[in-house]
């Protein structure tokens, strides 16, 4: 189960020429939880807890600053909702989902450590790789209702990479998936075109193209 918590914070502070005593709430920040199934959430206790901690580090903000923007005799106004918005399981170690988020997680590192400076383009790359992602779980998903993935598909294969070399991990990484479409997005029928199989390498051969073209990766 996820729990998704909308927090309302503050992005900036009542400033001199409004006088209005209170912070001004516009940021939306959305934290999500995963939850096992059948437990249960204190919704209140939790918004309460996050109000209260979003609270405490605005009013240092106030205080600490020098008064020169911010109206340091301000209040903050804290706003936050907790919503039940997905009833899902996560995927236990044997299941091949495990690996796929896997590979999602470790590839959305690789992003945010040595691609992250060039933001709008790592947002971008990063909206590809959850889109791919999320249709490979799809088709798994259609084809796991008709085809029996047995014990030798789901023991993972070797999934580390190299953590410093950027290029290597993106090959690393890209291939892994590809790996893991060909075990779980190919049908169990003989005769079968394996169509999405077949996109989606396209698709991930072009990712690792391009998360190598960024960074001047000699390309093998």
């Amino acid at each position: 189960m996820k729990i998704s918590l909308t927090t309302v914070v503050f992005s900036s502070l009542s400033f001199r020429a409004g006088e209005d005593g209170k912070t001004i709430a516009e940021i939306k920040t959305i934290m999500e939880k995963d939850v096992p199934i059948g437990e249960e959430v204190d919704t209140e206790a939790l918004t309460s807890l996050v109000n209260e901690q979003v609270k405490e580090a605005t009013i240092t903000t106030i205080e600490e600053s020098d008064g020169e923007l911010i109206n340091i005799s301000a209040l903050p106004d804290v706003v936050s909702e907790v919503e039940v918005t997905e009833l899902k399981t996560a995927p236990g170690r044997d299941e091949p989902t495990f690996r796929l988020f896997q590979l999602q997680r470790k590839l959305g590192d690789v992003i945010e450590n040595h691609f992250a400076k060039w933001t709008g383009w790592s947002k971008r790359i990063r909206r590809v790789i959850d889109d791919r992602i999320h249709k490979m779980e799809i088709d798994f998903n259609k084809k796991s209702e008709t085809c029996d993935f047995g014990l030798a598909e789901r023991i993972s294969d070797d999934n580390r990479y190299d953590k410093d070399d950027a290029c290597k991990a993106s090959k690393q990484l890209t291939r892994n998936l590809i790996t893991w479409s060909s075990k779980f997005n190919v049908h169990c029928e003989t005769g079968k075109e394996n169509k999405f199989h077949t996109k989606i390498v396209q698709q991930l051969e072009n990712l690792e193209k391009r998360l190598k073209k960024r960074i001047n990766c000699v390309v093998n």
